[in-house]
């Protein structure tokens, strides 16, 4: 049961909380950001602002999973967000495929704004909403990243990555993804940013199956983030980050020209980087570097890896105090 006797100091760090991060997301001219992380015991939420509107997640398993109406209600007066801007959604424990399953059916897309660029979401029809904010780091440096390079976008989703590295100048980019809602998604992304172009293709295809069957070294930089499990019937077989990241960061490694490098990133919370013995790279932890302060350590890791040979990339921190 959700303690409510306990909904003051609920209340009151949430809007702490939504104060604190306007002011933060003001200097970082970030629009869309996390509010809430399971900060108070017992009140078992996340909760996002996506610019004017509110996306609020109940996460199953814990004391918040029935929520009475008047919490939310209680919650737009602490706040000074209508009821009607509230998106709830209860997050349950992912099969691999939940992202893909359909909650509704509204059919909204609203654009957002993020690094100077514009993104569709849809905040109510799926449990996730077509942009990770977790990622507008990596995002920013993988743009960074991208000049006048080849770009290959493994498990592209709604395309984000391929919109930034486009947007940094990628002389072409290749974006895998098994759905073609998401790639048409993924399609409208770019065109919403001048970027749609024959040098950006979005394919229809198993990336875990794209790994095991290309041969031919033609990129010069890969993004890697694929789920922590799959097992969608459109896959050949199942994904299981842990088990299997490291014959797809070796896969990728043979797929990166001279000086390539491998962007790989996971949100499994207990994720042990185990390379394949004999593997020539050298890998460098970017975590500190692209998790956001409004997410909590343990929600997304990220490394660059490149071959030994290749000059040492050295990072600057993005994001200001």
């Amino acid at each position: 049961m959700l303690p409510l006797d306990d909904l003051p100091a609920f209340l009151q760090r949430l809007a702490h909380q939504l104060k604190a991060r306007r002011h933060w997301a003001s200097v970082n001219k970030v629009s869309c950001f996390r509010v809430y992380e399971r900060d108070v015991e017992g009140f078992d939420f996340h909760i996002d602002l996506y610019e004017d509107q509110l996306v609020w997640w109940v996460l199953s398993g814990g004391d918040s999973e029935q929520v009475p109406e008047a919490v939310f209600e209680a919650a737009s007066g602490a706040l000074g967000i209508p009821l009607s801007r509230f998106h709830i959604k209860t997050r349950e424990k992912q099969t691999g495929k939940d992202q893909y399953e359909k909650l509704a059916e509204t059919g909204s897309r609203r654009q957002m704004r993020e690094g100077g660029l514009k993104f569709l979401v849809n905040l109510d029809d799926y449990l996730d909403t077509g942009l990770f904010l977790d990622h507008r780091w990596s995002r920013a440096y993988v743009r960074d990243l991208s000049a006048g390079r080849k770009v290959l976008n493994l498990f592209a989703y709604t395309g984000s990555f391929t919109v930034y590295a486009a947007h940094g100048g990628a002389f072409s980019s290749v974006s895998l993804d098994l759905s073609q809602r998401y790639l048409a998604w993924a399609a409208e992304n770019l065109a919403a940013n001048g970027l749609a172009s024959a040098s950006h293709r979005l394919v229809r295809r198993d990336a875990l199956d794209f790994l095991r069957t290309e041969r031919k070294r033609q990129f010069d930089l890969i993004v890697l983030d694929p789920p922590t499990f799959s097992n969608s019937k459109r896959m050949d077989g199942t994904l299981d980050v842990q088990r299997d990241h490291g014959w797809m960061i070796e896969r990728c490694m043979g797929l990166l020209n001279p000086e390539g490098i491998l962007f790989f990133s996971n949100n499994f919370t207990k994720f042990r980087l185990d390379l394949p013995p004999g593997l020539a790279c050298v890998s460098q932890e970017i975590t500190p570097y692209t998790l956001p302060s409004d997410f909590r350590k343990g929600t997304h890791r990220s490394w660059l890896l490149t071959a030994p040979d290749s000059p040492a990339l050295v990072l600057k921190k993005l994001e200001l105090s």
